[in-house]
């Protein structure tokens, strides 16, 4: 075997040796989790506010007209391929959420209905970026699959 082949296919190996553990690791996780969120926060905001620009035109041009809204999304095979899209997304997302037991479901289902999937689907995951526990040192326990909220399961 030739050593640039090697070094090819042992690369993830190698990788995965060289990455940080103990304190410097769950550092570099923390600070990849919050950046995460912000970047979830920062989404749905952008979620919410481009999708407005448009919908915002279509109401100028036809008033709050139901009929004509429908009429719009499915104006011609572009615009109806998009719809179609974003309507089984947003049905996959409501299924998934309602299959996670997501605690206030209702909240992004009325942002996603009264705006988008947009907006949506960052605010659930940032909401549930927030909701995870703390990854640290101690977050290891047994019988808790390595989460428990950064404290130390001594009931074993």
């Amino acid at each position: 075997m030739l050593p640039g082949r090697a070094e090819v296919m042992l690369g993830p190996l190698v990788r995965t040796l060289r990455t940080p553990v103990g304190p410097a690791a769950a550092r570099m996780e923390r600070h990849g989790e919050e950046r995460m969120k912000n970047l979830y926060l920062l989404l749905a905001v952008v979620g919410a506010i481009v999708p407005w620009i448009f919908f915002a035109d279509q109401i100028r041009a036809e008033g709050l007209d139901l009929g004509a809204f429908v009429r719009a999304l499915f104006a011609n095979g572009a615009a109806g391929g998009f719809s179609a899209d974003l309507l089984i997304s947003s049905l996959v997302f409501w299924i998934f959420m309602a299959s996670a037991r997501t605690p206030r479901i209702w909240i992004y289902v009325l942002l996603n209905l009264a705006i988008g999937l947009s907006c949506a689907l960052p605010a659930y995951l940032y909401a549930r970026a927030r909701s995870q526990p703390a990854v640290g040192p101690h977050a290891a326990g047994p019988g808790n699959g390595g989460r428990n909220g950064g404290r130390i399961d001594d009931s074993a």
